[in-house]
């Protein structure tokens, strides 16, 4: 059957036109005009800031093959040499759409969803990584990249996609993996993105204050993480019970979701780590003891790394070599990168946006650091403005020298989010207001002196700034490893 006719009949929408549907080849469904192709479906209706049914000309003129568009009432009519079809309440019916137009065989397929403030990334990929190492194939979809893993993945533009997308990516995956890992944005979980899709296991990492520009109060904040928990058929959980959130996770499960709990610091956890010194560390799973000397790296990653060890345990039984893995993972691209120039000069880039995120990060570098500590850090506009002040405080308790810059502004005026960073500030240390971010980049790291370290905070992986003109190419990594090259090559000369 035709997608577009298994839609219409999931929908309970009878036809009475004399437009022949059967020969109606469509493609994909897309939310999103401007990313329409010929011969896809547009999917229009009334959104919280837009209303998609604005845009239904331009994706005709795209090429549209049928438009979906939310009305008072179900209909289906020939409009500009375009099918037509309304549907009652269609922002409420977009997982009945997806799943009639892509209908999923799962097979041996198992879904995990990861979700939390910091660390979903971070988590996806140690996961991806460890089961890798084990011999599974798997797909993932996550803020930096979406597709097979290793070698077949393709930047993404957002956390957690749209609802249609998640359903094509996935029937298309299902058939070749043993898991697919997702990244479960609270944004996504309340706009049921997911709504639908069989998740076999859910991963909560942390919960800190975010997003409450959306959310309201950090109460609804986690109440929304939570859902993802009552997710109906899940069977499977691992919850980080260090969070004081955790607890409202917990509560959310149904009686037949099997919990794990993972932690740094209560015994009573599934899965127990603990740092015996310096670089040794043993965790303990029931009876089950693992101990290995690692490598430096940032506390918090580590336990992102405890976490995606319980996860792949309730698949595959836990065992010293796979503990010995988790010191070969690698991070996303973008995660607390430290380019070394001369002079014992260190820059390091992160995509922290939050102020826990940038309070573990430069806790960390500072831990770390035998000389001065520079920051450069903004915030993104339109978006939650009670963090900035926030952010600024952390960034002057560990920074010597601060630059505060662009960060993704999107259509919110810089001198807006100059002066709610500034409300943070006591003006104790030197602060540099500069709107270009690769000259505040080039500033804070040509004048770094000996055994700085130099934190770059905010972009990370991202290769787009993000303003009111548009999306403008740059690359924070390759940007600052240049500076920094450029740095040593002068050094060298004089």
């Amino acid at each position: 059957m035709p997608p577009l006719l298994a839609v219409l009949q999931a929908l309970d929408i009878s036809i009475h036109t004399s437009y022949n549907i059967d020969a109606l080849e469509t493609k994909n469904l897309i939310m999103h005009s401007a990313n329409l192709c010929p011969g896809d479906v547009f999917v229009a209706y009334k959104g919280q800031k837009y209303d998609g049914r604005d845009y239904i000309p331009e994706a005709i003129k795209n090429g549209a093959a049928a438009v979906l568009y939310q009305a008072p009432e179900n209909s289906i009519d020939l409009k500009q040499g375009c099918l037509h079809v309304g549907v009652a309440q269609l922002d409420q019916q977009l997982a009945t759409i997806a799943g009639a137009y892509y209908p999923i065989e799962y097979g041996s397929a198992r879904v995990i969803a990861v979700t939390g403030t910091n660390g979903k990334t971070s988590c996806c990929y140690y996961i991806a990584g460890l089961l890798a190492h084990l011999g599974y194939k798997l797909a993932l979809a996550t803020t930096v990249a979406s597709g097979v893993w290793p070698d077949q993945l393709q930047p993404s533009s957002q956390t957690t996609a749209d609802v249609f997308s998640n359903y094509r990516f996935i029937q298309e995956q299902a058939a070749h993996v043993d898991f697919i890992i997702l990244e479960a944005s609270s944004h996504a979980i309340t706009q049921g993105r997911l709504e639908g899709l069989r998740i076999d296991l859910a991963l909560y990492t942390h919960l800190s204050p975010e997003h409450l520009d959306y959310h309201g109060s950090i109460k609804d904040y986690a109440a929304a993480k939570a859902q993802l928990f009552a997710h109906p058929g899940l069977k499977k959980a691992v919850i980080n019970s260090d969070c004081p959130y955790s607890e409202i996770m917990c509560k959310a499960l149904k009686v037949q979701t099997q919990l794990r709990l993972v932690s740094t610091q209560e015994a009573y956890a599934d899965f127990v780590m603990t740092k015996q010194d310096e670089a040794y560390h043993q965790v303990r799973c029931g009876n089950e003891v693992f101990k290995k000397k690692f490598s430096s790296i940032a506390p918090f990653m580590r336990h992102n790394q405890l976490l995606a060890f319980a996860v792949v345990a309730q698949y595959h039984k836990p065992c010293q070599s796979m503990f010995d893995a988790l010191d070969t993972l690698c991070c996303p691209p973008g995660r607390m990168e430290c380019y070394k120039g001369k002079d014992h000069i260190q820059v390091w880039v992160d995509y922290a946006h939050t102020g826990d995120a940038f309070l573990k990060v430069l806790k960390y570098v500072k831990s770390q650091s035998t000389g001065p500590l520079t920051v450069v850090f903004g915030c993104g506009g339109d978006r939650d403005r009670t963090k900035r002040p926030h952010m600024a405080q952390i960034v002057e308790q560990y920074a010597d020298t601060i630059f505060v810059t662009e960060d993704n502004s999107r259509s919110e005026a810089l001198e807006t989010i100059f002066a709610d960073i500034k409300k943070g500030f006591s003006a104790q240390k030197p602060i540099h207001w500069i709107h270009s971010r690769p000259e505040a980049v080039q500033q804070a790291i040509s004048s770094a002196g000996e055994n700085t370290s130099v934190v770059l905070l905010g972009k990370g992986h991202e290769t787009q700034q993000y303003q009111a003109c548009g999306g403008e190419a740059y690359d924070e990594r390759a940007f600052a490893q240049h500076v920094l090259a450029q740095k040593d090559k002068k050094n060298v000369l004089i």
